[in-house]
C-alpha cells in the first residue's frame, strides 16, 4: 500500500484496486501511557480559555471548572496511580480554595457565615447585657434539624444517584459508539471486496462518514462547537456542505451510511450485521437528545434548593447554644459540605460539557484511518496466515513464506525418525490417533 501526501488529504492506493482518498490534513501526537489520538493544532486549556475572562468566584468559576473536567476525564496509567495514592487526602485538602465547587458556592457560602456573624454577635450581646432584656433570645433546638435531615439526605442521594445515571448513560453510549464505529471499519474492510483481496473504495467512504457522524453528535449535544472546521478534512465540501445544510445532521449522516451500505456488494447476513450498527448510531442520538432536553423534574430540583436554604440558614440558631463562636466557622463548613454534594449533583446532570467528547472523536477518527490504512496489510497477513495453517508450499514460497509449526521450536535433525515423533507429538496435542 503507497500514501502519498497532498495538500488536504492523503491518497490511499492499493494494488488491484482504486486509488482510495482520505480527506484528512491533522498530523497526530500519541500520548504517553494512552491510546488516544489528539490534533497537535488543538490549543492548549489557556488558549481555549482566555486568562483575562477566566472567573474567580461564582457561576462563571462552575463553568469554567466544567470545561477544565474535560481534561481530567480520560485517565491515564499514571493518573490511575495518582488518583488512588494515599497522598490524594493531603492533595485534595490543599486544593479545596482551588475547587470549582468551593469558589462557586462563594455566594451561598458567605450568606450563611453573615446570618451566623449576626446570630453569635446578638446573642453574646444580649447575654452580656448589651442589648435591651425585653428582646428575646432567637436561640432553638435541635431537635427540628434531627426530625428534618433525614428528609435532607434522602433528597440529596436521589439527586446524585439519579444525575449519576444519567452520566452513566452518556459515558456508556459514548463508548459503544467507538465500538460500534470500529467494528463498522472491520466490518467494511473484511467483507466489502472483490475477492481479490483489493481494498473497495466504498471503504473509505464509510470510513469518512462514521467520523462525520460522531462529530455531527458530539456538535448537537456541546456547545460553542464549529461542525464546519471540524469536518474540513473529513467530508469533501460538497459532502460537507450538504451534511452542514441538513436540518438534523447525524441523521443525515447515518442515512449516508445505509445508502453506502445498500450500495456496498455484501451478503444479506453481513449487511444486517452492519445495518445493526447503524441502528445502534441512531438509538444513540436518541439517547443523548433525550438526556440533553429532558433535566429532571423541577420540582425536585427546587425543592431541594428551598429545604437546604431554610435549613442550613437556620442552622446558627440551634448551634450556638452548645457550639458559641464556633458556630461560624462550622456553619460554612457544614454548608459547603451539603451544598457540594447538591451541586455535583447539579452538574453531572447534563454531563456532556464534562466528558472529553473532543477527545473520543479525536480517537475514534485516528483508529478509523489507522484501520483503513492498514486494511490491505491486514487481507495479505490473513492469506499469509491462512497458506500458512494449510502448508501450501508453492504458494508460500511465492510469498517468501516459511511454515508455520504450532510447537516449539526444537533443533531436531530431518530424518524419519524426529520427524515421525513430531506428527506422534502433534497428534497428542490436538488429541487425533496417528493411526487415523
Amino acid at each position: 500500500m503507497k500514501m502519498y501526501h497532498t495538500k488536504g488529504c492523503n491518497r490511499i492506493t492499493c494494488t488491484h484496486s482504486h486509488p482510495i482518498t482520505v480527506y484528512r490534513g491533522r498530523s497526530w501526537n500519541l500520548k504517553r501511557n494512552r491510546k488516544l489520538a489528539v490534533p497537535c493544532n488543538a490549543g492548549s486549556s489557556s488558549e481555549r480559555w482566555p486568562r483575562e475572562e477566566s472567573p474567580m468566584f461564582g457561576d462563571g468559576v462552575k463553568e469554567q471548572g466544567r470545561f477544565y473536567e474535560r481534561t481530567l476525564s480520560s485517565f491515564t496509567f499514571d493518573r490511575w496511580a495518582s488518583h488512588r495514592s494515599t497522598s490524594r487526602y493531603t492533595r485534595h485538602m490543599l486544593g479545596i480554595f482551588k475547587s470549582s465547587i468551593a469558589r462557586g458556592l462563594a455566594q451561598p457560602l458567605l450568606t450563611v457565615a453573615g446570618i451566623a456573624c449576626v446570630v453569635c454577635f446578638y446573642e453574646d450581646s444580649l447575654a452580656k447585657g448589651l442589648l435591651p432584656p425585653y428582646l428575646p433570645s432567637l436561640l432553638m433546638p435541635t431537635a427540628p434539624f434531627d426530625l428534618t435531615s433525614f428528609a435532607l439526605a434522602l433528597l440529596l442521594v436521589f439527586r446524585t444517584n439519579t444525575s449519576y445515571d444519567r452520566w452513566l448513560e452518556v459515558c456508556t453510549v459514548w463508548s459503544g459508539l467507538g465500538n460500534r464505529s470500529r467494528d463498522t471499519m472491520r466490518q467494511c474492510i473484511s467483507h466489502i471486496s472483490d475477492g481479490s483481496g483489493a481494498m473497495n473504495p466504498l471503504s473509505a467512504a464509510m470510513c469518512r462518514w462514521v467520523i462525520a457522524y460522531c462529530r455531527a453528535l458530539k456538535c448537537e449535544v456541546m456547545e460553542n462547537s464549529d461542525l464546519a472546521a471540524e469536518l474540513k478534512d473529513v467530508l469533501t465540501p460538497k459532502e460537507a456542505s450538504s451534511l452542514l445544510k441538513a436540518r438534523h445532521r447525524p441523521s443525515f449522516a447515518v442515512s449516508i451510511l445505509t445508502e453506502l451500505g445498500a450500495a456496498a456488494p455484501l451478503r444479506e447476513s453481513h449487511r444486517i450485521r452492519l445495518d445493526e450498527n447503524l441502528t445502534y448510531f441512531e438509538d444513540a442520538v436518541g439517547s443523548c437528545e433525550r438526556i440533553l432536553t429532558q433535566p429532571i423534574p423541577l420540582s425536585y430540583t427546587r425543592h431541594t434548593s428551598r429545604f437546604m436554604v431554610i435549613w442550613l440558614s437556620a442552622l446558627p440558631l440551634g448551634l450556638y447554644d452548645t457550639c458559641g463562636w464556633a458556630t461560624i466557622p462550622l456553619s460554612v463548613v457544614i454548608t459547603f459540605l451539603l451544598l457540594g454534594i447538591d451541586e455535583i449533583g447539579v452538574q453531572i446532570e447534563e454531563p456532556f460539557g464534562l466528558l472529553p467528547l473532543d477527545d473520543i472523536c479525536d480517537e475514534i477518527e485516528g483508529d478509523l484511518f489507522s484501520m483503513l490504512r492498514e486494511g490491505v496489510d491486514i487481507k495479505k497477513t490473513a492469506q499469509a496466515a491462512r497458506l500458512a495453517a494449510m502448508g501450501n508450499q508453492e504458494e508460500m514460497d511465492a510469498l517468501e513464506m516459511t511454515p508455520f509449526s504450532p510447537l516449539p521450536r526444537v533443533a531436531v535433525s530431518r530424518d524419519e525418525s524426529s520427524s515421525s515423533s513430531m506428527h506422534k507429538e502433534w497428534d497428542e496435542v490436538t488429541g487425533r490417533s496417528s493411526l487415523g
